[in-house]
């Protein structure tokens, strides 16, 4: 037991008061001994014996009810809040005791607790209604757990065919009725008239079609989308069980069980699994739950960080009107009332790796979502239903709302996925499908249950729609699925220094043009603040900055590319690229006008250095331009070799017999001249498009070539 309370000493009188004095917990026989230092000398001064009680105790503990069971199957029986008198959590390793009205004792044995929390696995025999008495050794009392229900198991075996009403179809070759446990490990059987179930699993790689009539779930009873089964329910599905926990979609760390329904009304618990410790954008598949229900009414099995000291957790929304580009808002505290939006989505942050768990009305569609653009246009939203949502190509989410509705900011129409590896960096999603090792760009097609994103609302009131049509059962991927188109030419640009790294794709397609193309291009969101990178449009520039820029894969001679460097601390930075599956022969060339400068980036990086609070664009371009595979001899340097407007300016010696020839950046031949041999020749390109040109001077032992940019 533990002694509480307080002393008062009188030095000068030689008394000691102890006043208010506690005991933890009942007993008889207590003796109080005393000891101090002088000049009060209480050295071994004993009180007589008394007893103690009355004392509160706060000893207990709660089991989870583990809802129906398999005869014969072994189960997990979940113990928590397991607490001795004085309230503090279980933190030992101790014994276990379960035992069934009907079976015996099903479980005796040591079980380890941490935070008041343990499992134990047991097996119960009888089909029939089960009470089971559970106790702890160290812990005042037992728990009961009344209304296990155990029955029978039957398999589905799609023996003959898909017919959920064909008895060969089972094992044992009957149709369950409302009193089976049913299990769907594999195949796809479908559902033709009205069903009662009352336990239901369907398992990883099973689906199951409600075709027409209905599926209902009982009273007490239960149906659980195992993470990789799928429910298609063409007809109806009613949860008749008394409460959302009768319908059941689990996710885990590979997969996500997925549940494709017409009909409103029906109430589910859907869980999405998420890495602990990192900010997550999620949104909501359920209606009717509350901030402060999923916050504080499932505090311990979401566990979203919580910080005492200011009241506040780690969730909240995005404000649209903060800033140039909207920003988080404030953190939300556990008495906030305000529903969760379907179609929106929300920052959060849960301390461990496990599901967050979301209970209300399962969403079926959802239509005329408002994404106002008061300021910046930024809104947070989400996949709002229980199956993966098509993002690309037609009837997905892009097409859609950018397209057809015309929502969204046609210089942003994309989505845009946290980074949580770079909380300032978004990865993209377009319908452009770009080579992209470092995933700047997504090329995938659907995104899975509780995915959200950023988009950008156009000028003015904007609603967006996420429609049936969009839903699409995908299960492969935690939360996307790759798009199984080819992959397009591209260019990725890289700009870095010791510290600091940038990147902006530029990718090729025929159907692609020199301008916007809407759902195709995608502007840039985030990054670092002080060191940037981006392209600008090559025909019809407004200012806008991009992360993806589309191109034609042809016309490469008439394409300059301006590039935009943001590095506000300066310093030198340098230039290289992965080239991926560009024609054969091409060359990505970088232009550095200010330096007239050009570098084949496929042979060799570019280091230059820029001054403190350098932005925007008009250095740098990029060019794809043909090489020119004609041998030659080993290169002299003879020559200042320049350009001024379409002019071309050769000053140095030449012989005789010493000729100069221009090539476009296809490798074509447009000028040949042969020099004077004098000290300054010039060769007039009027009438030639503007862009790069190769000029190539030879003649006795001189050899020379030089790119220039031509106005």
């Amino acid at each position: 037991a533990e002694l509480g309370g307080t002393i008062e000493k009188d030095i000068q009188s030689g008394s000691v008061i102890f006043d208010n004095l506690t005991l933890d917990k009942d007993g008889t026989g207590y003796t109080l001994k005393f000891t101090s230092e002088t000049p009060v000398d209480l050295d071994n001064v004993i009180t007589d014996p008394f007893d103690m009680t009355g004392v509160e105790d706060y000893s207990g503990f709660e089991v989870a009810h583990p809802g129906p069971q398999v005869s014969g199957e072994s189960f997990e029986l979940n113990i928590i809040n397991a607490r001795v008198a004085d309230g503090t959590s279980l933190d030992v390793v101790t014994n276990v005791t379960v035992t069934s009205n009907l079976d015996g004792e099903v479980y005796h044995g040591t079980v380890t607790f941490t935070d008041g929390a343990a499992s134990v696995s047991i097996i119960l025999a009888a089909i029939a209604t089960h009470e089971l008495e559970v106790s702890i050794t160290g812990v005042t009392g037992s728990v009961k757990v009344t209304d296990v229900i155990v029955s029978g198991l039957w398999v589905w075996t799609g023996s003959t065919d898909n017919s959920w009403h064909e008895p060969t179809n089972w094992n044992p070759a009957s149709v369950p009725d409302a009193t089976a446990n049913i299990r769907i490990s594999s195949g796809a059987p479908e559902i033709t008239t009205d069903t009662d179930i009352f336990y239901l699993e369907i398992q990883n790689g099973a689906s199951l079609t409600v075709v027409s009539g209905s599926l209902t779930i009982i009273q007490d009873g239960l149906l659980r989308i195992r993470p990789g089964g799928s429910l298609t329910a063409t007809g109806a599905l009613n949860n008749s069980s008394g409460s959302s926990a009768g319908l059941l979609i689990e996710s885990d760390i590979t997969r996500t069980g997925s549940l494709i329904l017409n009909n409103s009304g029906v109430t589910g618990t859907v869980q999405r699994w998420v890495t602990g410790n990192v900010w997550l954008i999620v949104s909501v598949p359920v209606d009717g739950m509350t901030i402060s229900e999923f916050l504080t009414g499932n505090s311990e099995e979401n566990d979203i960080f919580y910080n005492s000291s200011q009241g506040v957790y780690a969730m909240t929304h995005y404000d649209e009107a903060a800033g140039e580009n909207g920003a988080w808002a404030s953190y939300y505290t556990g008495a906030d009332s305000a529903p969760l939006a379907p179609g929106k989505s929300y920052l959060v942050r849960k301390r461990t790796n496990g599901v967050l768990t979301f209970r209300g009305e399962i969403v079926t569609e959802k239509t005329g979502l408002s994404i106002p653009r008061t300021a910046s246009g930024w809104h947070s939203v989400g996949n709002p239903f229980t199956s993966a949502l098509k993002v690309r190509e037609a009837g997905g989410f892009l097409t859609v709302n950018a397209v057809s509705l015309e929502a969204l900011d046609p210089y942003y129409a994309a989505l845009y996925i946290f980074d949580p590896a770079n909380p300032t960096k978004y990865s993209i999603i377009t319908n452009s499908n770009p080579v992209n090792p470092d995933r700047t760009v997504i090329e995938q097609d659907y995104i899975q249950p509780g995915q959200g994103f950023l988009v950008r609302a156009k000028e003015g009131e904007s609603e967006i729609d996420f429609t049936s049509g969009m839903k699409s059962h995908e299960h492969d991927v935690p939360f996307f699925k790759k798009a199984s188109t080819g992959y397009w030419p591209t260019v990725i640009l890289n700009i870095s220094t010791d510290s600091k790294e940038a990147t902006t794709v530029v990718t090729f397609n025929e159907n692609m043009t020199t301008g916007l193309d809407v759902t195709y291009d995608a502007g840039l969101l985030g990054g670092d603040p002080d060191f940037k990178l981006y392209t600008r449009l090559v025909e019809g520039d407004n200012g806008v900055n991009f992360a993806i820029q589309c191109l034609p894969d042809r016309g490469f001679e008439k394409m300059e590319i301006p590039l935009g460097l943001d590095f506000i601390s300066g310093g030198e930075v340098r230039f290289s690229t992965d080239i991926l599956t560009l024609p054969e022969g091409a060359e990505a060339v970088l232009e550095d006008r200010d330096m007239d400068l050009f570098t084949d980036l496929n042979k060799e990086d570019y280091v230059a250095y820029l001054s403190a609070n350098t932005e925007g664009t008009g250095r740098f371009f990029l060019h794809i331009s043909m090489q020119i595979t004609s041998a030659v001899p080993v290169e002299r340097n003879d020559l200042d070799i320049y350009s001024f407007g379409s002019e071309v300016f050769i000053k140095g010696f030449v012989k005789e017999n010493t000729n100069a020839v221009v090539y476009d950046v296809m490798g074509r031949r447009v000028k040949e001249v042969r020099l004077q041999p004098s000290g300054m020749n010039v060769i007039n390109l009027n009438g030639r498009e503007r862009g790069i040109y190769l000029i190539n001077i030879f003649g006795g032992d001189l050899y020379q070539t030089k790119r220039l940019y031509i106005e």
